[in-house]
């Protein structure tokens, strides 16, 4: 349906945001910043195209090391404004 062709558009705006941004590079901690910076605003501007003019992204990097990540996030809107 509609929803799984858009869920996939928004996948390949990712993927190729991270091919763009990170491809051949190898993990370096001094970098991180910028390197986050550069794919969310590549995402977000690709995302700008579409009807929806609000989106959250939210980008982890992390050094593959066998260590775990837990990771709590919280979102709040104004069901007012900022509902479907």
């Amino acid at each position: 349906g509609e929803k799984d062709s858009e869920e996939s558009v928004y996948e390949v705006i990712v993927k190729n945001a991270i091919r763009e941004v990170l491809f051949g590079k190898k993990y370096d901690h001094d970098k991180l910043s910028r390197w986050i910076d550069d794919l969310i605003k590549k995402i977000l501007d690709r995302l700008a195209d579409f009807r929806i003019k609000k989106y959250i992204v939210l980008c982890n990097i992390q050094h593959k090391c066998g260590a775990g990540l837990n990771v709590a996030v919280s979102f709040q809107w104004d069901a007012e404004n900022d509902g479907w």
